[in-house]
């Protein structure tokens, strides 16, 4: 699924299965932080090889909340816009002339 951020660009929704993969199979060389888009931790897991693998066991732990906060920085967690969805999405137009003018004295019939 194929979500539009606040800035309008499009990115993929990250999968929990998929950063496990990459962790189970390329975590020494960070492959999973760079997907996630950790690209710091990802060069530093590359040269260290997970630092150690003490990284490696850390992120099995935080690997759930390091995806849902990249979908949530790119729009696809709560608020984002899904372009797939038939959302009613409504559109506000301020007209600032009216905002400039004071409000109209309503008249009641009994003070006339």
């Amino acid at each position: 699924m194929t979500n539009i951020n606040a800035n309008g660009g499009a990115f993929p929704r990250k999968s929990v299965g998929v950063a496990y993969t990459l962790w189970l199979f390329l975590g020494f060389l960070g492959v999973h932080r760079f997907y996630l888009g950790r690209v710091g931790s990802g060069l530093i897991y590359l040269f260290t090889f997970g630092l150690c693998g003490i990284g490696l066991i850390y992120d099995l732990f935080v690997i759930p909340r390091m995806v849902r906060e990249e979908n949530m920085l790119n729009g696809n967690g709560f608020g984002g816009v899904n372009q797939n969805s038939n959302q009613n999405q409504q559109v506000i137009n301020i007209n600032m002339a009216d905002l400039q003018q004071p409000p109209e004295q309503k008249q009641t019939a009994d003070a006339k």
